[in-house]
């Protein structure tokens, strides 16, 4: 181990963050989560792959990205002033070409990766990991942003990777509670990554 990822410490900052933030968290999910019970909603009173079908499914899908958005702009901000405030989501909508593009490259890379024998798609995951950071973060473009994930996990994937698995099985362990232990669990695993995140930046010298 480098020495330069805590992952005790990452969940612990996590925890902590999460209650001293509890309302701000329990109020974007409720926000978040409303828009989506509407679209699901009206998605059924069209027929399957029909035009209007296919426009609810794809404002629900921007919306989810949105969401990721502002969930992910909250961490960084809490980390950086310790609360959550609205100021955190300034300059959302202007980033949101952006993280699309690079959400969408990773998750390419990343599921052609899994398909090709599968140890190619956790590295990649591991590697490209911090890019939608970077773009909300430092508001670089998509192709900068996968470069400097690449240099940013240099020397620390396998401790990433063993973070992972530990962000993976905290949210199905979440999920299984009837799906309404994401509400502790999204957050408090946002959090600790956006912990790591900024350490390793912080030690780059970046």
């Amino acid at each position: 181990m480098s020495g330069k990822i805590a992952i005790k410490d990452a969940f612990s900052y996590g925890w902590e963050a999460f209650v001293r933030n509890f309302f701000f968290f329990t109020a974007l999910f409720a926000i978040s989560l409303f828009p989506l019970l509407l679209l699901e909603a009206a998605s059924k009173r069209w027929e399957e792959a029909s035009f209007l079908w296919n426009v609810v499914k794809l404002a629900s899908s921007l919306w989810r990205i949105l969401t990721a958005m502002a969930v992910l702009s909250a961490c960084l901000y809490i980390f950086d002033y310790g609360k959550a405030s609205l100021l955190a989501f300034s300059g959302l909508f202007k980033r949101f070409v952006p993280y699309f593009v690079v959400t969408t490259l990773y998750g390419l890379m990343l599921g052609l990766g899994l398909m090709v024998f599968v140890v190619p798609g956790l590295y990649l995951g591991v590697v490209f990991q911090f890019a939608p950071y970077l773009v909300l973060d430092r508001a670089v473009g998509p192709i900068e942003a996968l470069k400097e994930s690449a240099s940013l996990t240099r020397g620390n994937r396998w401790e990433l990777f063993m973070l992972d698995v530990l962000v993976i099985l905290a949210n199905l362990g979440g999920a299984f509670l009837f799906g309404i232990g994401v509400v502790v669990t999204v957050p408090v695993t946002f959090l600790a990554v956006t912990f790591v995140y900024r350490r390793l930046l912080n030690l780059s010298g970046a």
